[in-house]
């Protein structure tokens, strides 16, 4: 008898089927759907979130700002001084 599993054989828990993997059950394929859903949302939203970043703020400096260095441009400071 392993861990936990009167409490999983309950009927009021399970129905009376098994649950795990090694039983017989199918959670593995419901958490594999749950896992694909979730980085599809997380791509979609995230991509969402920079397109509206891009349209109002922009996500790249512009190219005189990226010639003359982003610490100078950005933080009014120069990071590296090469004499």
């Amino acid at each position: 008898m392993s861990f936990a599993t009167r409490a999983a054989a309950d009927p009021s828990v399970s129905g009376g089927k098994p649950l795990g993997l090694i039983d017989g059950g199918s959670l593995l394929l419901g958490q594999v759907v749950a896992v694909g859903v979730t980085i599809a949302l997380a791509v979609v939203v995230t991509f969402v979130v920079l397109k509206v970043l891009d349209a109002t703020l922009g996500l790249r400096v512009s190219q005189q700002q990226e010639i003359q260095g982003l610490d100078l441009s950005q933080h009014g400071e120069e990071g590296y001084i090469f004499i």
